[in-house]
């Protein structure tokens, strides 16, 4: 009787023993687990089978100009590089699609669309950019103008001379000399190129066919397609 009795037992424990073991929570936990380790050694044949030799740059994804002084890491115009001490900015100048900025130390880094070369500035430092549709100008610390991008027009073509501020327009750009004078220079198939006599203050060359200019005296000129100062 005693035998038997603990044969009952016995085989209550047992049942109970592989309720818990075929649960639908232990089940599922051991599934996971199995999981976790076969993706574990997926991974780690991977890295046997294709290491990474020592000394490997990362290389930059398609359409990111890696090279000093290129397009900044980050291919869309309004994507900025992070703003580190390194990276700290004194202006910016937003073109169609791509973006200029002078930083503190007088270099400029661009980003976005560089498929005319208008998101990878020259070396050297300046104090200026203007950012326009396939290309960029800026004034140098010596005071020479600097463009780069399209030239279709000559619009990256400047000048010689000083200059105390650029904007690039369209298909073309103007520029306000030390003295005052503007200079121009790019598409003039509207006369957009083609500025007054006289001494200005400020200058801006328009995204269409058209730019303007305020006087020292504060009067408005606007020469160009279709614009003439109000």
């Amino acid at each position: 009787m005693f035998s038997a009795a603990g044969r009952y037992r016995e085989d209550l424990a047992r049942l109970a023993a592989a309720t818990r073991l075929y649960s639908p929570h232990n089940m599922a936990t051991r599934l996971i687990g199995q999981t976790v380790l076969f993706l574990a050694a997926v991974v780690a044949a991977s890295c046997a089978t294709h290491p990474i030799p020592p000394g490997t740059k990362p290389q930059a994804a398609p359409g990111i100009d890696a090279s000093p002084g290129g397009a900044v890491a980050g291919t869309v115009a309004n994507t900025p590089p992070r703003g580190t001490a390194k990276l700290a900015f004194i202006s910016v100048s937003a073109g169609n699609k791509h973006t200029c900025g002078v930083k503190t130390d007088g270099t400029v880094a661009c980003w976005g669309d560089n498929s005319d070369g208008q998101a990878k500035p020259p070396a050297g430092t300046l104090i200026s950019v203007s950012a326009s549709g396939s290309h960029t100008c800026g004034v140098k610390t010596d005071g020479t103008v600097a463009c780069w991008g399209d030239n279709e027009y000559g619009q990256t073509t400047p000048p010689r001379g000083t200059f105390a501020s650029v904007s690039a327009g369209e298909n073309h750009t103007c520029a306000l000399k030390t003295d005052g004078i503007v200079a121009c220079w790019g598409d003039n198939e509207n006369g957009q190129t083609t500025p007054p006599r006289g001494t200005f203050a400020s200058i801006s060359a328009g995204k269409g066919d058209y730019t303007c200019a305020l006087n020292r005296e504060g009067v408005l000129y606007c020469w160009g397609s279709r614009w003439t100062a109000p």
